[in-house]
C-alpha cells in the first residue's frame, strides 16, 4: 500500500495512523500555532519574558533551523542547505513557555533566515501596527570577512 501522506509503502496500520496525525495538525494549525494577539494575552506575554529573563516588551522568540528531509524528485538542488543536506528551512516563534505560537515549515533548504522574515505575515503584522509595542528576541551570526 502506498501511504499518500508520506508516499512511502507502509503496512496499512501506519499509513493510517500517520495520515490521521497528520490531518489533524493541519486541522488544528491555527488553534495549536496562534501569535498573540489580544491585549491580555500580548500583555501575559511581554510580563512572563520580563519576569524570567528580564527583558521588556518582549512577546517571543524566533528562529530558523534546517529540518532534513528525504531527496524531493523534483528540484533536488533547491532542497540542499549550505552544508549539503537536503532540508526545509522552518521558521518557528515561541513563547516564554516554549509554546510555539507561530510556524512556517514551507521553505526550501537553500533559503535564507532573512528572505524567510521578509516575505513573513509575521513581520507584516507588526510592520501595519496590529501588533504593537513588542518584540521578538533572535540571535544574530555575525561573519567578519
Amino acid at each position: 500500500m502506498l501511504c499518500r501522506s508520506c508516499s512511502m509503502s507502509q503496512p496499512s496500520s501506519v499509513c493510517s495512523a500517520v495520515e490521521a496525525v497528520t490531518n489533524s495538525l493541519i486541522n488544528l494549525y491555527q488553534t495549536l500555532f496562534c501569535f498573540p494577539a489580544d491585549p491580555q494575552t500580548v500583555i501575559a506575554n511581554k510580563l512572563l519574558f520580563h519576569s524570567v529573563a528580564g527583558f521588556l516588551n518582549v512577546l517571543g522568540a524566533i528562529d530558523c533551523m534546517h529540518v532534513a528531509i528525504k531527496v524531493p524528485a523534483a528540484h533536488k538542488e533547491a532542497y540542499v542547505n549550505r552544508k549539503g543536506v537536503h532540508t526545509i528551512n522552518v521558521r518557528a516563534v515561541c513563547d516564554i513557555e516554549m509554546h510555539i505560537t507561530s510556524l512556517v515549515a514551507k521553505y526550501q533548504g537553500s533559503t535564507h533566515d532573512s528572505f524567510i522574515w521578509q516575505s513573513s505575515g509575521l513581520r507584516r503584522l507588526f510592520e501595519d501596527g496590529q501588533i504593537k509595542n513588542g518584540w521578538l528576541l533572535a540571535k544574530c551570526t555575525l561573519s567578519l570577512l
